[in-house]
C-alpha cells in the first residue's frame, strides 16, 4: 500500500522532489491502474505540518546517495537552500540486521562512509530520523537486470551517411512483476570551438559523447513513455520509432520466461570514429517506476498546474514524502563488428578543444 501525496515541484537533484504544497483543504483520492493508494488531506498553508522529503534512486553500481529536504506548503518563492537537511539520522536496513549510518556530505546530500553500494534483489529500508520532523521510512530493492547480447550484424544502408545495424537482445526475466527501460546510444567524436560550443569532431581531437540513438523493435509491447505501458489503448510507433532512444515496457507477455528482442538503428557515418554502440537494459523496481508515472502526469507546460483540481503523486515514504526506490542496469558497449569497448579508452566526457 502506496500514498498518493499532492503533486510538486522543486529542486531535481537525482529525483524531481514533491515538497510544494497548494493550500488547499480537501482530500485527495486516486486508482490509477490497479495502484493502491491512501487519501492525504491538504492543509491550509497557516496549519501546514512540514515533512521528511526523501530523494533516492539507488543502484548496485553506485554508493548509497540520498538527498533530503523539509517540505514546505505551496508558496511563490522559495529559498531551496533554507529546506535542505544538514543534521538528520539516516540508516539503512538489510534483511539480515545489518545497519549502515549514513553521512552528511552537504547540501542534504547523505552517503555512505565506507562507499558501500546496494547490492540487487536485497529489500533495504531507509530510517530518517530529523529534528522536529515525523520519523520517515521506505522500503525498495534493485531487481536485477539479467539480459545478454545475442549477436550484432551491419545491413546496408541506403543513406550514404549512416550505417545500418541489427541486434538482437535475450531478456531473462524473473518471477513477479518485472518493469524494463532499453536505451540506445552511440559515441559522437566531439570537441569545443572557439566560442565554447560542443560541435562534431571529424578529426578525433577532442573526445567522445554519448548520443542518443533512434531505433525500431520487433517487440510491440514497447511504449516511448512509462504512463503508455499500462494503457492498452497508447499506440505502438510504426512509423517514428524511438527518437529519444528510449523505450519502456513490463513482462506482462513473458512473465517468469526470457525474450528475444531485436532492435534496428540507424548510427552516424563519422570520418574520425567508427560506430560504437551502447545498450543498457534497466529493471525497474515498483515504488520507482510508480513514482516515475506519476511523476510525469500532469502537463509540464501548463503554467496553471496548481490551480484547479490538486494534483497527485506517488510516494512510498511512510511519515514523509518523496521516493526510495531501486534500479540495476545490464550494459552492453560494443562496436560495429560486436567487440567489446570502455568508455576509458575512448575518452567519453573528456572534450578538449578543436583542432586548428
Amino acid at each position: 500500500m502506496a500514498t498518493i501525496v499532492p503533486g510538486a515541484v522543486g529542486p531535481r537533484r537525482f529525483l524531481r522532489n514533491p515538497i510544494l504544497m497548494k493550500p488547499w483543504s480537501v482530500i485527495v483520492l486516486a486508482l490509477f491502474f490497479s495502484h493502491c493508494a491512501v487519501p492525504v488531506e491538504l492543509e491550509f498553508e497557516s496549519g501546514y505540518v512540514p515533512k521528511v522529503v526523501v530523494n533516492a534512486e539507488f543502484t548496485p553500481d553506485d554508493e548509497w546517495t540520498v538527498q533530503l529536504s523539509r517540505s514546505v506548503a505551496y508558496t511563490d518563492s522559495i529559498d531551496w537552500s533554507r529546506h535542505v537537511l544538514t543534521n538528520a539520522s539516516v540508516e539503512m536496513h538489510d534483511p539480515q540486521g545489518g545497519v549502515e549510518s549514513l553521512i552528511h556530505r552537504g547540501e542534504g546530500v547523505y552517503q555512505s562512509p565506507e562507499s558501500n553500494t546496494p547490492r540487487a534483489d536485497i529489500q533495504y529500508t531507509i530510517v530518517v530520523d530529523a529534528p522536529g520532523l515525523p520519523k520517515a521510512q521506505a522500503s525498495s530493492m534493485a531487481p536485477s537486470a539479467e539480459a545478454a547480447l545475442v549477436d550484432l550484424r551491419e545491413v546496408s544502408s541506403a543513406d550514404s551517411t549512416k550505417r545500418s545495424f541489427r541486434i538482437r537482445l535475450r531478456i531473462v526475466d524473473q518471477p513477479g512483476q518485472d518493469y524494463y527501460s532499453l536505451d540506445v546510444k552511440h559515441l559522437q567524436p566531439s570537441c569545443r570551438n572557439e566560442e565554447g560550443r560542443l560541435v562534431v569532431d571529424q578529426v578525433a581531437s577532442g573526445g567522445t559523447i554519448h548520443n542518443y540513438t533512434r531505433f525500431d523493435s520487433n517487440f510491440h509491447e514497447m511504449r516511448e513513455t512509462i504512463q503508455e505501458v499500462n494503457d492498452p489503448s497508447s499506440p505502438w510507433p510504426f512509423e517514428s520509432g524511438f527518437g529519444y532512444g528510449t523505450s519502456y515496457f513490463s513482462d506482462r507477455s513473458f512473465e517468469g520466461e526470457s525474450k528475444l528482442i531485436e532492435l534496428a538503428m540507424d548510427v552516424p557515418r563519422y570520418e574520425a570514429l567508427v560506430p560504437y554502440i551502447q545498450i543498457s537494459v534497466a529493471n525497474w523496481s515498483e515504488e520507482l517506476w510508480f513514482y516515475t508515472e506519476y511523476l510525469f502526469l500532469p502537463d509540464i507546460f501548463d503554467l496553471n498546474v496548481f490551480e484547479g483540481v490538486p494534483k497527485v503523486t506517488y510516494s512510498n515514504v511512510s511519515g514523509g514524502l518523496g521516493v526510495f526506490g531501486g534500479i540495476d542496469y545490464e550494459y552492453f558497449r560494443i562496436d560495429h563488428e560486436g567487440v567489446p569497448w570502455n568508455e576509458e579508452d575512448l575518452q567519453v566526457d573528456v572534450i578538449e578543444s578543436c583542432a586548428q
